[in-house]
């Protein structure tokens, strides 16, 4: 049932994306903040990827970044700049940070009665929920290493198996 409500509820976001004048309008429709430009969250990272290329410090100063924003994120992140990613990307960044979540929930939920269902659905389909997802927030890539990393310790009776979970949550 979970599923089914977000996929009704994606295909109702695309629907009013068709016929709107553009990404932050149809997000405002479903009561959730956009920006013009999607996931803005995840583009600051691909913006700073673009940066350091440049030869910049994007903690500093950003120059890629399309609203002016400086890297105010770990530098784990531009660590990963010889990947190549730019923000042409963002996209596909972005729906993998939004199936990373979705994983990651419906591993929290496991099997559900129809009350928990509808609950999880009003949750998940919330504007403040769904404003993580519309702007790739990379809060999401550390939810979804806290909760595969507590399928091996609630799940495992086995000592190792459970304390490589709780080292992943580290």
């Amino acid at each position: 049932m979970v599923a089914a409500v977000l996929l009704g509820y994606f295909l109702l976001l695309f629907s009013i994306l068709r016929f709107s004048t553009g990404w932050d309008t149809a997000w405002k429709r479903l009561g959730v903040t956009g920006y013009v430009l999607p996931f803005l969250d995840a583009r600051i990272v691909l913006a700073g990827f673009e940066s350091k290329r440049l030869g910049y410090d994007a903690q500093l100063y950003n120059p890629s970044d399309p609203v002016g924003r400086r890297f105010a994120n770990p530098d784990f992140w531009l660590a990963l700049t010889p990947l190549g990613l730019t923000q042409s990307h963002a996209i596909f960044v972005g729906i993998i940070l939004a199936l990373l979540f979705y994983i990651s929930a419906f591993k929290i939920m496991g099997k559900l009665t129809l009350y928990e269902a509808l609950v999880y659905s009003l949750i998940l389909c919330s504007p403040s929920v769904m404003w993580i997802v519309e702007r790739g927030n990379l809060d999401i890539v550390v939810y979804f290493l806290l909760t595969m990393s507590l399928v091996p310790i609630t799940k495992s009776e086995k000592l190792v198996i459970r304390f490589s979970g709780m080292a992943l949550s580290l």
